[in-house]
């Protein structure tokens, strides 16, 4: 089968682009697909995470916004008349990603693939300006055969219930053993790990380490993301006197290494539509403390749900003081990630294929 992704940032490191190079690599590896991607809107053509030499890449170059939409839907019909995909998946969750049925033949198979929260994605991140409403966005997703989205919470009730499939984010896991080992002291290390931009809640986790460290000085957050240049945590690092307690870092290649020298991950989310670092450090046997989520990694079985930064404060300052909740939590976090392991997601997107 001849599969053509059409993606966004796909040389970033973000979510999407983890999720993306997994299935593809995974689709061409272990499934014997020819894999194409069409990205737009990358900063370079090195990509962040590893994809196989098995995929052919077609950057579609910045432009200005007008003329970017028209000149990536003729670089989209030019390179699906060359390549002629049996089935096209797209990752692209703005607004050009809605029209991509409406240029392509009906004869080739198309999925849409949401990452965003619903709300987030009506709103197109101005919650002042409703670019489209639920029932127009409805409109254009019909057009495409199957509409995957991350969790149950995600379905669009203007779409049609057996034209939406539910396929979570698979996730490589870590092969050690479940149990942690109770010998090990505490690494005295919080991980949290996300783009660094105000809708990731950087601003009140800073507030809350304030109050953590009060009582554990000893404890350090590390944060890893993306910076923003819009958005600079530094000045109220500064304010909260925290630069002995917090450092923001960039992405890093090996950051299975720094969940397994974490404690726990604290994630200030204000929405998620499926978190991949949730999930992440969850293969990690890493407990989580979080605000209530709309997604289905978010459960008690292993997180610390806080309604407030109060909350969120007091749990961490739990966690940190009880080792055996720790571990407990951590080793339901531990199986339940294996729900979520590559071969189980992609035997759903398999059967998706073949059913299409």
């Amino acid at each position: 089968m001849k599969i053509l992704y059409i993606s966004t940032g796909i040389t970033n490191s973000g979510g999407v682009a983890k999720v993306v190079s997994l299935k593809a690599n995974y689709f061409a590896e272990q499934l014997n697909h020819k894999v194409h991607i069409v990205s737009s809107n990358d900063a370079s053509q090195k990509t962040f995470f590893h994809f196989s030499n098995l995929i052919v890449f077609k950057f579609v170059p910045k432009k200005n916004k007008i003329i970017r939409f028209i000149f990536f839907f003729i670089e989209i019909i030019s390179y699906i008349k060359k390549y002629q995909p049996d089935v096209v998946i797209v990752t692209d969750n703005g607004f050009k990603g809605l029209f991509v049925p409406l240029f392509i033949s009906r004869t080739i198979k198309s999925i849409y693939e949401m990452h965003a929260t619903n709300h987030n994605f009506v709103y197109m991140g101005n919650k002042n300006k409703d670019l489209f409403s639920s029932k127009s966005i409805g409109y254009f997703l019909n057009k495409y055969d199957k509409v995957v989205v991350l969790n149950s919470n995600l379905k669009f009730k203007s779409i049609s219930n057996d034209k939406q499939v539910v396929i979570p984010n698979p996730v490589v896991l870590n092969k050690e053993i479940i149990a942690p080992n109770l010998n090990l002291k505490p690494f005295k290390k919080v991980i949290a790990v996300g783009r660094i931009v105000p809708e990731k809640g950087w601003d009140r986790l800073l507030r809350i380490w304030k109050k953590v460290i009060a009582l554990h000085p000893d404890y350090y957050l590390e944060i890893y993301g993306e910076i923003d240049s819009k958005y600079n945590l530094n000045p109220l690092i500064e304010d909260l006197n925290l630069k002995k307690n917090v450092k923001v870092l960039m992405p890093v290649n090996d950051l299975e290494r720094q969940y397994s020298t974490s404690d726990f991950l604290v994630h200030p989310s204000f929405y998620e539509s499926f978190s991949m670092v949730i999930l992440e450090a969850m293969s990690f046997g890493l407990p989580i403390v979080s605000f209530e989520l709309k997604t289905d990694l978010v459960n008690s079985n292993y997180c610390l749900i806080a309604r407030n930064e109060e909350e969120f404060a007091e749990n961490c300052i739990q966690l940190i003081e009880n080792r055996e909740l720790r571990d407990r939590l951590g080793i339901h976090a531990k199986r339940t990630s294996m729900q979520y392991d590559c071969s189980v997601i992609m035997k759903k997107w398999k059967d998706l294929l073949q059913t299409i």
